[in-house]
């Protein structure tokens, strides 16, 4: 609840900002809504139900084998599924995706490897660690935002911005990637565009 209240007063803070000053292109409002919900998305990723899932996931470091095997069966593994998408940190995401205050369209943790410990909704892959949204920020060292696409498993227009994990000692725990909608504003970018 903590958490919802600061979201809140940080957006009304941003919006009245995104009024006095109209944006003109995809990249502007990329910048502004990354603002919006920096501070929601940097709190949570440290937040102690965050933080203590990351390291109990980085004990377990089944190995690449192991990783791959998963990851082959994801699709069809409704134990392994539950165990990421049914988990008290996987309900805070919900409850962030399901705000309309918010623009997220989908969030997930991933541990050092880039397995999945809790997402929503339900992403094609198990294993994130070959793709961008996970290596950026560990080539960088910091926060990554990366192109916006077509995300069929959100069903929107989205750019991942993506939030280095670290524990105490200064090691990489694990990476928070959050989808955010730009659907709307895409498709008014795009029809400009064409006129």
């Amino acid at each position: 609840m903590k958490l919802f209240s600061i979201a809140l007063s940080l957006l009304l803070i941003y919006s009245n900002v995104l009024l006095a000053n109209p944006i003109e292109t995809e990249a502007e409002y990329k910048e502004a809504i990354v603002k919006q919900h920096r501070d929601l998305l940097v709190k949570f990723s440290q937040s102690k139900l965050v933080v203590s899932t990351l390291l109990a996931a980085n004990e377990k470091n089944v190995g690449i084998v192991t990783i791959m095997q998963l990851d082959a069966n994801w699709q069809l593994n409704r134990k392994l599924q539950k165990s990421v998408m049914q988990t008290s940190l996987t309900l805070q995401i919900i409850a962030f995706i399901k705000n309309p205050k918010f623009d997220i369209a989908e969030m997930m943790v991933l541990d050092k490897n880039g397995v999945l410990v809790a997402v929503f909704p339900k992403p094609t892959d198990y294993w994130q660690g070959d793709e961008d949204k996970f290596q950026q920020p560990i080539r960088i060292n910091g926060d990554y935002i990366g192109p916006t696409k077509w995300d069929s498993s959100a069903s929107t227009y989205q750019f991942f911005y993506c939030i280095l994990i670290k524990g105490e000692d200064q090691k990489v725990i694990g990476v928070l990637v959050t989808g955010l909608d730009v659907t709307k504003q895409y498709l008014e970018h795009q029809s400009t565009q064409n006129e």
